[in-house]
């Protein structure tokens, strides 16, 4: 129902019906007193014309002149029944005529003789009679009134429309259909009265508002215009900018992580050698000790960039879970031990392997026992790893760390994990670091599942708590036998190993680090050379940097993997970008595996050690 003549009609119907049914209910009110009113009239009047006559028989006790009475009345019109009780010779009598409904009216009388009550008369009239009367009343109520409501409502319609409606859609038509600029008017030839009324208000009204939101669709547009352009410009600049922070990192992790590949190999070399004098040995520790911070300082700020830009990627792997927690111990002990600081740990029904990525728990656990160590002068450090198993296949590891250390304040503790600070300006003076390691740490355990929560109290000491949920056990079948494991610098077969390296420290350290017996190796400066010699030579692996001249790793695993025979040959990548974005073009160019610099010897032979086994 869109038509307004419609709604209209229905609204002049609906109205004209109620005034039908109140009309029509009150007339029947009327009707029914006024019924009512009639029969007890007849009532009365029977009664006042036969009393006396009545009144003579009973007291008489002439039962048949009685009878006779009450038939004659009996049959008037309106009288259904009547009943006569007085007290007879033989007690109370009751003479009646007739017969009535249950639902009927009736009326009731006292006779009397010479003034002495000697009985009672009732005359009853069916109620069906009146409900009949009303009920032909209501017929043709409904019959003149529906003849009215119909005639009026077509002449109410009919003015309407002339008046209204027909302008009204002529309005609609050319608001809806004319363009806008082509003003809207009302045809008022038809009109009795001429002149200006409503609806040329109304038309004129809308004629502004037509051409006022015109100019200011057409004031939008171009601020639109102006601010897409503007925003288009500012998120282009937004992703210059990101594009060239990704891109300084990148660079600078490389150039960074290039000469600490040799600073890093060559103490661990200069480690191994037993020749060196005690004093000596502090010093190349010392230079390893500084070279491991810088190390760290580098991944923090890297993990933090990935983890900004939703770019880490687990590597879910099954490890044990004890044995990475003592190895991270194992490197920390000598920071808690040259504080003085005992360093504690229990564990408690910890599984023999289970999977996760290994290398971020181990970020987690150095960031968390790193950071108690570096805040506590004097006391102890303790750490409690525990599993809460959750089925027999899945459980969450839980490790705590407590220390004595200089505790954390209520309102340091809401920033605590806010990236680039340091609880306190105290602490922040006493303690080195970029202020990201808790960050980062809170963000990948939350990535794993999960979160880091902690409790401190000033003075007293910090607790923190690492919780990995939903993590899956290793059953034992699965499980690797560490009795088949081969000692460093054992190899199950002899290998031929090529590596490509243009730097020639790195160069002269890999050459260092490969003089593993059963490995026979070969050395080249850039990807082309490598190209040549894989086409001369079959090679066992392959170790090949990223970034050299002439031609880059990248371009040549890409040749190389289209030679015969080397397919499924290992290709590993010996590089300075660790980024995510750069190991996956690592792999999607065809190598197997990355190892990030800055290298070391044993991360060198564990993977020549794991290809080695397959070759077996």
């Amino acid at each position: 129902m869109k038509s307004i003549s419609k709604k209209l009609l229905i609204g002049v119907v609906l109205a004209s019906s109620f005034i039908t049914i109140f009309v029509t209910g009150l007339r029947l009110y009327q009707i029914y007193v006024s019924e009512l009113k009639n029969n007890q009239n007849r009532f009365d009047l029977l009664f006042e014309t036969n009393k006396n006559s009545l009144g003579n028989s009973i007291w008489e006790f002439n039962f048949d002149q009685i009878n006779s009475q009450i038939m004659d009345l009996k049959k008037i019109p309106g009288i259904d029944k009547i009943e006569i009780n007085f007290e007879g010779n033989d007690g109370p009598t009751t003479i009646s005529q007739g017969d009535t409904e249950a639902e009927h009216l009736f009326a009731g009388y006292e006779l009397t003789f010479n003034s002495e009550k000697i009985g009672s008369i009732r005359f009853y009239s069916n109620r069906s009679r009146v409900i009949q009367v009303l009920w032909d009343e209501l017929l043709f109520t409904i019959l003149i009134q529906f003849l009215k409501t119909l005639a009026s409502s077509m002449l109410i319609l009919f003015v309407i429309n002339y008046l209204l409606t027909r302008h009204l859609k002529s309005l609609a038509d050319q608001v809806q259909n004319n363009p806008k600029e082509s003003p809207i008017s009302i045809d008022n030839t038809n009109l009795i009265v001429k002149g200006e009324d409503e609806l040329n208000i109304l038309a004129n009204a809308i004629n502004k508002m037509r051409s006022k939101m015109t100019r200011q669709n057409q004031e939008l547009e171009k601020k639109v215009l102006v601010r897409t352009k503007k925003l288009e410009e500012e998120t282009k600049k937004a992703q210059q900018a990101a594009q060239a922070k990704s891109q300084f990192l990148a660079n600078m992790s490389h150039e960074i992580r290039t000469p600490m590949n040799g600073i890093i190999g060559y103490t661990d070399i200069l480690t191994d050698n037993s020749s060196l004098d005690q004093e000596s040995r502090k010093a190349v520790e010392v230079i390893r000790e500084c070279a491991d911070n810088l190390l760290t300082v580098i991944n923090d700020i890297l993990t933090f960039s990935s983890l900004e830009k939703n770019k880490i990627v687990l590597d879910a792997q099954p490890f044990n879970p004890s044995s990475t927690i003592e190895k991270n111990l194992v490197l920390l002990k000598r920071v808690s031990d040259a504080k003085g600081l005992r360093l504690i740990y229990k564990s408690y029904d910890l599984p023999e392997q289970i999977v996760g990525d290994k290398a971020r728990v181990s970020q987690v656990l150095f960031n968390i026992i790193g950071n108690a160590i570096k805040f506590t002068q004097e006391g102890e450090v303790r750490v409690f790893a525990l599993w809460e198993p959750d089925s027999p296949e899945k459980g969450s590891l839980q490790i705590k760390v407590e220390d004595t250390g200089v505790g954390i304040s209520e309102k340091d503790l809401s920033g605590l994990f806010t990236e680039f600070s340091q609880a306190g300006d105290t602490a922040g003076k006493l303690v080195e670091g970029t202020g990201l390691g808790l960050t980062i740490s809170r963000k990948l355990c939350r990535l794993m599942g999960g979160d880091i929560l902690v409790s401190s109290s000033p003075g007293i000491g910090s607790v923190f708590t690492i919780i990995m949920r939903q993590l899956q056990v290793v059953t034992a079948k699965n499980q690797s036998d560490p009795k088949s494991e081969t000692h460093l610098n054992e190899l199950p077969v002899s290998m031929t190993v090529l590596a490509a390296e243009d730097n020639s420290i790195n160069l002269s350290l890999l050459q260092m680090m490969l003089k593993i017996p059963g490995i026979s190796a070969d050395f080249v400066i850039h990807g082309a050379e490598a190209l040549k010699m894989a086409e001369t030579k079959t090679y066992d692996l392959i170790l090949m940097d990223v970034q050299m001249p002439v031609m880059d790793g990248l371009e040549a695993t890409r040749q190389i993997r289209k030679l015969p025979g080397y397919g499924q040959v290992p290709i590993i990548a010996l590089t300075a970008n660790i980024l995510e974005e750069q190991k996956q073009a690592c792999f999607k160019a065809g190598m197997t595996d990355f190892i990030s610099k800055p290298v070391k010897k044993r991360d060198i032979f564990t993977m020549i050690k794991k290809f080695a086994k397959i070759k077996t």
